[in-house]
């Protein structure tokens, strides 16, 4: 088995993030693709920056476990947007936009309800769900067809045909396992399997309870983890390395 370590992924994560900064930089318009995927990959190396500083022992792995479920979150995430089509990419963005606008409708009233109880606000002090909402429509304005001062109504997406994503991590395990002109890329789907098993760390049951503790094969799935995100990786610089190459000699 091929020897991984921390610094190895954060040094690979580092190469691609400069050179995307650098394009960047350079683009007097910038491309979201490039700027989606410098996001994912500072995320995932500000994540296993944090891994790096953390032992291996019983006290954290909870903590490692749900940091590493989060990196192959996305980066499946990384893989999926950056190997579909331009108007995939494009449903696919305003998709995972829709639905974040969806969890803070849901959310902000949870909120407001939470916080009268633990803060117990006097009436004078008090907002209403409406007030609340309100103050972030602006933000989310492009994805609602009512207006300030009426209750959030989202915009509805019409799917586009043959395409599995519907904004789930299920959904980009199975467009991944479809990418058939891509041999990696449908092997990467199985990254979907440490992001399952991660999940038994945050769902409880009596029968998995060791999942939230350090176990005698709990160094063997860590170093495994280990390769299969730098294998990710390299398959993330060689769709970028086609993708740049497709967009440079489209624009000459």
């Amino acid at each position: 088995m091929m020897n991984v370590d921390y610094d190895g992924i954060m040094c690979y994560l580092n190469k691609i993030g400069v050179k995307l900064s650098r394009i960047l930089q350079n683009e007097e318009k910038k491309d979201k693709r490039l700027i989606v995927t410098f996001d994912i990959m500072k995320k995932m190396r500000n994540n296993i920056y944090v891994l790096s500083l953390l032992p291996n022992e019983e006290n954290v792995i909870t903590s490692k476990n749900l940091i590493y479920r989060a990196v192959f979150s996305d980066l499946m995430t990384a893989l999926f947007l950056l190997y579909i089509s331009d108007i995939e990419f494009k449903y696919s963005i305003r998709r995972l936009d829709v639905d974040h606008v969806k969890y803070m409708k849901e959310i902000l009233p949870l909120r407001l309800n939470l916080g009268r109880t633990l803060f117990k606000p006097k009436d004078e002090d008090d907002i209403s769900e409406q007030d609340l909402l309100d103050q972030y429509y602006d933000y989310f304005n492009e994805y609602l067809t009512s207006k300030k001062g009426e209750p959030w109504d989202i915009i509805k997406l019409k799917s586009l045909k043959k395409m599995k994503f519907v904004g789930t991590i299920k959904s980009l395990y199975e467009s991944l396992l479809e990418c058939h002109d891509n041999e990696n890329l449908s092997a990467l789907a199985s990254l979907y399997l440490y992001y399952k098993y991660l999940s038994q760390t945050e769902h409880y049951s009596y029968l998995g309870n060791k999942y939230p503790f350090a176990g005698k094969c709990n160094d063997t799935w860590l170093k495994e983890f280990d390769l299969a995100i730098y294998a990710g990786i390299a398959e993330v610089e060689n769709l970028l390395e086609q993708y740049l190459s497709v967009k440079y000699n489209s624009e000459m």
